[in-house]
């Protein structure tokens, strides 16, 4: 994104009222989400048999919604994640 892009967002952002603001960060939310969840496919597809993917694919499924309750991403169900890459864990 340029900088124009990010001028465009953030002049966007910043005329929505509280209750818009949200509904925005809910769905950057599920966004970043839906991306994370496609490269973890992308990579079990690439060393899971079909089998071993499915089962995992289902546990995932039912900790983010049984054990978590999350059925939508929002704000507040990823408030305290944060993403630390790799190589920051082992520094």
């Amino acid at each position: 994104m340029n900088r124009d892009e990010k001028r465009h967002y953030f002049q966007r952002f910043k005329k929505m009222t509280a209750n818009q603001f949200w509904a925005e960060m809910d769905i950057l939310h599920s966004r970043a989400y839906g991306m994370a969840q496609k490269h973890y496919e992308e990579a079990m597809d690439i060393k899971l048999t079909p089998k071993q993917k499915a089962a995992v694919v289902t546990k995932a499924h039912e900790i983010r919604e049984l054990w978590d309750g999350m059925r939508e991403i929002a704000v507040e169900a990823t408030e305290d994640e944060q993403f630390i890459p790799e190589e920051v864990k082992k520094a």
